[in-house]
């Protein structure tokens, strides 16, 4: 619905929201939600062998750096994004935390030439 120029779901559209996201996240890995972000199959493939609850935050992650990326919306304390330092990942040169209970999960990309950012893999803490 429209309120004052913004859009944003009804009441009963955020009860059934909350009532599915964690299963809708756990599915699969889900397409992002802006243009200026991709997806590598490296991290596709990963993504398939983990744990309900981190597949949710990593469908999470990635949708909250959309809005990051499209609206300046600020990530949360627990999704920090920063740039790496020296060559750990070749070709990545950020990363993203996905989780950070008990093994962590990083999301390492790169920019590329059309300034799209590339999710190349899903890993642990460097």
């Amino acid at each position: 619905m429209e309120v004052d120029g913004e859009v944003t779901t009804s009441v009963l559209g955020d009860v059934v929201w909350a009532r599915h996201r964690a299963t809708l996240f756990a599915e699969r890995l889900l397409l992002p939600l802006s243009s200026k972000v991709r997806v590598a199959d490296a991290v596709k493939k990963v993504f398939c062998g983990l744990e309900v609850a981190q597949k949710v935050q990593v469908n999470e992650a990635i949708d909250e750096f959309c809005a990051y990326v499209d609206h300046d919306r600020p990530l949360p304390k627990s999704r920090t994004f920063k740039k790496l330092q020296g060559d750990p990942e070749p070709g990545s040169t950020h990363e993203l935390y996905a989780w950070s209970d008990g093994a962590t999960g990083r999301l390492c990309g790169h920019f590329d030439a059309g300034g799209v950012f590339v999710f190349d893999l899903l890993r642990g803490h460097l």
